[in-house]
């Protein structure tokens, strides 16, 4: 659903953490978008409609293993018209895993592994400097300036990585595939579209 001008920001949760943990975020539905921050905190901003802010509840815990930052229902009732999307901001030395079950995913800076995944929509990850995995069923994966292995899968779009350096495994049920870069092993399929 397009944001619309009743969209506004929700919930600031900040957590205390210290470099190379790792970050869990898991959201009904709607955007992420994380980037590094300037100090060890994870700060999490969530950014909404009414209806986002009257049926769902929004948490950012510290854990063993880092922090779980999380967007759940509050009861049963149908989502109809949501807006909702959430901005997170990690120490550089820090690691990622991303759920949405419908929306984008956006990674930009860090240094550590980041897997996400989402069942409707695009993925796109920038200068990172570990292995990324990225799996969604119907939208494109972007890679920029990429260090560590790469695997990379869509059921519905293109894949595009740039500046990739290790090893790349790509494959698409629907799309195209353009990778450039060097210093590891490429595999790639597609079952519809073009490689190159």
């Amino acid at each position: 659903t397009a944001f619309s001008t009743d969209t506004r920001l929700l919930a600031e949760l900040n957590v205390t953490t210290e470099p190379g943990k790792e970050l869990i975020a898991s959201m009904i539905a709607g955007n992420i978008t994380v980037t590094v921050g300037e100090n060890n905190n994870v700060n999490a901003k969530f950014y909404g409609n009414d209806e986002a802010e009257n049926k769902l509840l929004f948490s950012a815990v510290g854990t063993e293993t880092g922090v779980k930052v999380e967007c759940l229902k509050k009861g049963t009732d149908n989502l109809k018209k949501l807006n909702l999307k959430v901005e997170i901001t990690v120490p550089s030395n820090y690691s990622a895993k991303l759920f949405t079950s419908g929306g984008n995913l956006s990674i930009t800076g860090l240094t550590g592994n980041v897997e996400g995944n989402t069942s409707g929509g695009n993925i796109v990850a920038s200068n990172i400097n570990g292995k990324v995995e990225a799996y969604t069923s119907g939208g494109n994966v972007v890679v920029e300036n990429n260090t560590g292995d790469l695997s990379i899968s869509t059921a519905g779009g293109n894949i595009s990585v740039n500046l990739f350096n290790g090893n790349v495994d790509a494959s698409t049920m629907g799309g195209h595939i353009s990778l450039t870069g060097s210093n590891g092993k490429i595999e790639a399929s597609t079952a519809g579209g073009n490689i190159n």
